[in-house]
């Protein structure tokens, strides 16, 4: 039962909502990691952001070239980072 309890504590930490790839009207690409919760960590956010960008231009086969990267921390809203690139 023990056992249990922290697979499911674990797999909720790691959760984080993300919107997916979204084109900039200048022509980058930005991603969004929002936490599940006020605790979550913004660098562990950041890391998740920098995945998607990577996997997204590798599936072009290219390299993500990253412009911004950001941590918000949870002030009265959920923790989230932001990551904008461009695949190269």
């Amino acid at each position: 039962m023990k056992l249990l309890l922290l697979v499911v504590a674990s797999t909720l930490a790691g959760c984080a909502a993300s919107p997916g790839i979204v084109a900039t009207p200048d022509g980058k690409l930005s991603v969004m990691r929002r936490g599940a919760d006020l605790s979550a960590s913004t660098s562990l956010l950041k890391l998740q952001a920098l995945k998607d960008a990577d996997g997204y231009c590798a599936a072009r086969q290219k390299k993500a070239n990253v412009l911004d990267a950001r941590e918000i921390p949870s002030v009265g809203h959920w923790p989230e980072a932001y990551v904008t690139f461009i695949c190269e």
